[in-house]
């Protein structure tokens, strides 16, 4: 009898290295014994197998038969190929069985002697390692933690002239081992540490040559049905991705989102910008008015004051009517005595069309775009018809303004998500182009946009030689008819 080397005690492994099973079960199990299971980290961990050497670490299938043909089916070998090990069931449970002993191998041993315990349930695993090989009558999984330091015990005597290297999850108990990462050493196994059925080759090839002749009989109908299954599944899948990739599937996805947040169109805004302008007076308190600021992204207007001769106290203490949160705005050089006053004007309040307000909080709390119209795709003109309305507009604008740099039209581009670039393969497009009015206040009263302009932003400077407003924004069209 031979042993593995450094144990201490026989081992069951045959001379010269064969295959031994006379002597039952070499984890000190009953012959016959079925190896045990538990789930670690999600694992079917599979303990008590037997553990015999290998003769041949080239060729172990000829030991492998042998071993099916005494009666075990299941079969696992360590990473060198040195140890094979064998059971003759496995107990039941969920996933596929992985050796403990070759995981622990592959992800924990060092060498040496090396002591391991897992708690697993109402159980506790023992491992005893020597030389990264497992000790005959230590691979074990066993009923409660007496019997688990008994083996420990055990397995320091047999090795008393070794550090014993001790590893456990059970720290509470066990408090001078050292801590086991049992996730990093259960979860997700890899193939090698699997225990695989023991298969009957002779019958297997029997069964091999059979398949094979039906299948030659069967060849050429069953690649006829594969081609035309393979050319079916790819047209499926070129039809998946082409709807998938499809422009106006992911224009249509986003474009009647983007219509209703991009600003209320015509003179509703403006209109209520310019009430506003009109309420204010030039100067009051000794502080005179120096911007007016309006956008759609806020919900008020911004004006800014400037002081003559008066002071803080008289301004703030009766603010301009409309006005809220007035505030002092430093100067570049952070000299507050020369400091700026900033108003804000709401300008979606409904009072501010002419009507009467809303009697309820939620009417009053509703955004702008919940009260005023929003673009509408149907209604939009051609993009040709817009640049040539509202184009002209802009250029009467510039004429009577005596200044051709007055007015700016941007040249069309198409409006919609990011992912989508191309025009011409869209059916539904939508265009925008850019414009800009510069002017002298005189003529603010007389922009009239059309229905579907959107005004972006108002922006009016006062000083002593002239006031002067610059009006931008955008006008959206069909980019082809529809």
């Amino acid at each position: 009898m031979s042993s593995i080397p450094g144990s201490g005690s026989a081992g069951a492994f045959g001379p010269g290295g064969g295959l031994d099973f006379s002597s039952g079960d070499a984890s000190g199990g009953a012959p016959n014994a079925v190896a045990k299971s538990c789930v670690i980290a999600g694992t079917r961990v599979i303990f008590e197998l037997e553990w015999s050497p290998i003769q041949d670490r080239s060729a172990p299938e000829a030991e492998f038969q042998r071993a099916r043909k005494l009666g075990y089916t299941f079969a696992t070998m360590l990473p060198d190929k040195s140890l094979v090990g064998l059971a003759r069931g496995l107990q039941p449970g969920p996933g596929r069985p992985h050796a403990a002993v070759v995981m622990l191998i592959e992800r924990f041993s060092s060498g040496g002697a090396e002591a391991i315990l897992l708690s697993a349930g109402n159980r506790v695993a023992f491992i005893g390692l020597m030389d990264r090989r497992p000790v005959p009558g230590f691979d074990r999984l066993v009923n409660g933690l007496e019997a688990a330091l008994a083996l420990l015990k055990e397995f320091r005597d047999i090795h008393i002239d070794q550090d014993v290297r001790v590893a456990t999850d059970l720290r509470d108990v066990i408090p001078n081992g050292e801590m086991l990462q049992v996730q990093t050493i259960f979860d997700m196994p890899e193939s090698g540490s699997l225990v695989r059925p023991l298969v009957n080759r002779t019958l297997r090839r029997t069964v091999v040559a059979g398949g094979l002749t039906a299948l030659l009989v069967g060849s050429s109908l069953g690649y006829f049905l594969w081609e035309q299954h393979q050319t079916r599944k790819a047209a499926e899948e070129a039809a998946r991705l082409a709807a998938e990739n499809d422009p106006n599937r992911l224009y249509e996805k986003a474009i009647a989102h983007m219509l209703a947040q991009a600003g209320v169109p015509g003179n509703a805004v403006l209109d209520r910008w310019r009430t506003l302008l009109n309420r204010l007076p030039l100067s009051r308190e000794g502080w005179a008015l120096q911007r007016f600021q309006c956008s759609q992204n806020t919900r008020d207007c911004q004006a800014t004051w400037s002081r003559n001769f008066g002071n803080f106290h008289d301004f703030l203490t009766e603010p301009p009517t409309d006005s809220r949160f007035p505030r002092v705005t430093p100067t570049p050089n952070n000299d507050l005595l020369g400091a700026a006053i900033t108003t804000h004007h709401p300008w979606d309040e409904p009072e501010l069309d002419g009507h009467a307000a809303a009697s309820s909080s939620a009417a009053a709390s509703a955004p702008p775009a919940a009260r005023l119209a929003t673009l509408s795709r149907r209604a939009l003109p051609l993009a040709d018809t817009a640049t040539q309305q509202w184009g002209s507009r802009l250029q009467d604008v510039a004429l009577v303004a005596g200044n051709a740099q007055a007015t700016s039209l941007k040249p069309s581009r198409l409006f919609g998500p990011s992912t989508v670039t191309d025009l011409q393969a869209l059916k539904q497009p939508v265009v925008q182009l850019e414009w800009q009015v510069t002017d002298g206040l005189w003529s603010l009263p007389s922009i009239d946009l059309p229905p579907s302009a959107v005004p972006e932003s108002l922006t009016v400077q006062l000083n002593a030689s002239q006031i002067t407003y610059t009006l931008t924004g955008r006008v959206y069209a069909k980019g082809k008819l529809y």
